[in-house]
């Protein structure tokens, strides 16, 4: 299917470029006729010979449509879009015919009188009023949709259902007649761009312009390679510069984790310093105190042995006191004793001599 799709896209090429050629030719009326070369023959087209082929590509596109072309001065500028339309080319003129006739025979007949109410009846009946018109399956499973859609619709009344119908069959109708209409101008396009495609300034101009397409191409490849080139410079560029900046991320991390260290350690020492010198301080009040309680004690030591001196100095005075005190009572005593003996024992002269002899030995 893709080969047959490029083959008649090529061949539709083809075509468009022949058809605008010869459109060219007949403006400059001037411009002399250009003649084939004696050592060609020229190529006879038979009715039954190669022909411009479209094929149904719907189920191969896609139901998305492709990107408006830009503008240019290319003489390939009709054919710059692809293929959009499943048709086939056959003879525009007998099928235009059947067409009108199958409208004519659609108009006439009523929707009561249709040969069956099956779907696929009905189908058939529209492919043999059209037997010229080749649908795809898809087209065929479309039509056999709606007609089926239009078959299931008996419960409405008869005059809607009529006039629903009649307006589903005249669009139906009006999609056909605009596709055969469309077929009927590219097969006139066709034929008339087939007696025109084996001409010598044809084929010098589609040369010239195939070397020019293929110059772009070359041009497109360096500017593309170019652009290639500078896009990788400049990812190196990016990716130099990145790395730059990780880089200086990188020492900007390193610095400052080396300034933390640092200041981290400064603290340290601050606060071991300020730790020394608390000890210091500490030790310091507790030799001076331990000083002045030393200062102290020798202090009151020193009281308390001159308290005792003084005490013991005026407790050996009393005892000396005392002690005197305590002789003379004694001796007054033992006086008294001796002088009570004396007086009763000794005579009284004798007495007082012994008074003499006693106070001359206590004086002694």
């Amino acid at each position: 299917m893709d080969a047959a799709l490029e083959q008649s896209r090529l061949n539709y090429l083809s075509c468009k470029l022949a058809e605008m050629f010869s459109a060219k030719e007949d403006g400059t009326s001037s411009s002399p006729q250009v003649e084939a070369e004696p050592d060609i023959p020229l190529k006879k087209f038979n009715v039954s010979g190669r022909r411009v082929k479209f094929v149904d590509v719907s189920h191969v596109l896609g139901s998305h449509s492709a990107a408006r072309p830009q503008s240019s001065r290319s003489i390939l500028w009709a054919v710059e879009k692809p293929l959009r339309q499943g048709l086939r080319c056959r003879f525009p003129s007998p099928l235009l015919a059947a067409m009108q006739q199958y409208f004519q025979w659609l108009h006439n007949v009523s929707l009561c009188k249709m040969p069956s109410q099956d779907a696929n009846v009905l189908l058939q009946e529209l492919l043999k009023h059209l037997g010229l018109l080749e649908l795809s399956r898809e087209t065929q499973n479309y039509i056999k949709l709606k007609l089926q859609l239009f078959l299931d619709n008996k419960l409405i009344a008869a005059s809607h259902r009529r006039t629903h119908g009649e307006r589903r069959l005249e669009e139906l109708a009006d999609r056909q007649r605009r596709r055969v209409e469309l077929m009927e101008r590219q097969a006139v396009d066709a034929e008339r761009m087939l007696n025109l495609r084996d001409s010598r300034a044809f084929h010098r101009l589609l040369l010239s312009e195939l070397r020019e397409r293929r110059r772009m191409e070359v041009l497109d490849r360096y500017f593309c390679l170019r652009h290639d080139e500078h896009l990788r410079a400049l990812a190196a560029a990016r990716k130099a510069q990145e790395e730059h900046i990780i880089k200086e991320a990188f020492d900007a991390a390193l610095e400052k984790a080396r300034q933390n260290r640092i200041e981290r350690n400064n603290l340290m020492c601050e606060a071991k310093r300020r730790e020394l010198e608390m000890q210091d301080l500490l030790i310091t009040n507790l030799e001076n105190r331990h000083k002045e309680c030393i200062a102290l004690l020798q202090d009151e030591q020193s009281k308390c042995l001159d308290d005792m001196d003084l005490q013991a100095k005026s407790n050996k005075l009393d005892n000396l006191r005392e002690k005197m005190e305590l002789r003379r009572q004694l001796t007054q005593q033992i006086k008294e004793l001796e002088e009570t003996l004396l007086s009763q024992v000794e005579p009284r002269g004798l007495r007082e001599r012994n008074e003499t002899h006693g106070h001359r030995n206590w004086s002694n």
